[in-house]
């Protein structure tokens, strides 16, 4: 099975705290990560901005970069 964007965020959280803690404590940190993960589901306005210019038919107003990034967060907190 492949790594979720949890574990991939716990291993960094624990990585950074306790750069000797054994691997297998990792699942301790799937709270700090998922919690890490949700704050990032509001896009910031630069973000939405960014975000919209990279797709093919740009609007100013568009929603279509704000839907997708909570698409991919919601995704990443299923897992």
């Amino acid at each position: 099975m492949s790594e979720t964007m949890v574990e991939r965020v716990a291993r960094a959280i624990c990585r950074a705290a306790h750069p000797d803690m054994p691997w297998d404590r990792v699942i301790e940190f799937y709270p700090q990560a998922r919690a890490a993960i949700a704050a990032m589901r509001e896009p910031t306005q630069d973000m939405e901005f960014d975000g919209a210019h990279v797709l093919p038919d740009y609007d100013p107003g568009c929603e279509d970069a704000k839907a997708c990034w909570q698409a991919m967060i919601d995704a990443a907190l299923k897992e």
